[in-house]
């Protein structure tokens, strides 16, 4: 019985993938949860509660791609489409991009009200790096 518990936690462990959200310092995040981050990628939301501006900046390497996927059950250029509709009618402004996961935090940390997910967390910064997790795409646990 020991043995099947194991093997079910070690399959389902395999299934999660942790997401990470990297947030400018400036930004007070603490009640930042997955619903929220996924409003902010897809334009929902547009201010942090302090009033300041959402900065998206997104990764189009590995990292950044498979935690999109993982929030937002789309790929970052689907994203970029989207935000290129939200522009277009005035609502929005087209997120940043960064092509390597350092560039993407490195970004986050000089860009006041910056927020990019990564699927991995980076290593250390000058940025707040929130862990997150989902299940299959688009679920939120």
């Amino acid at each position: 019985m020991l043995r099947a518990l194991v093997i079910l936690l070690l399959m389902l462990g395999l299934r999660l993938e942790a997401v990470v959200a990297v947030v400018n310092e400036q930004v007070k995040a603490g009640d930042l949860t997955v619903e929220r981050v996924r409003d902010m990628l897809l334009g929902r939301v547009t201010t942090w509660p302090s009033g300041h501006a959402v900065v998206i900046v997104l990764c189009t390497a590995e990292s950044g791609e498979q935690a999109v996927n993982r929030i937002c059950s789309r790929s970052v250029s689907l994203l970029q489409r989207g935000w290129k509709r939200l522009v277009f009618s005035g609502t929005g402004a087209m997120p940043l991009v960064a092509d390597t996961q350092s560039a993407a935090v490195e970004l986050v940390a000089r860009t006041p009200g910056a927020i990019t997910v990564l699927s991995e967390p980076p290593s250390p910064s000058a940025a707040q790096v929130i862990p997150l997790t989902s299940g299959t795409p688009g679920e939120v646990r």
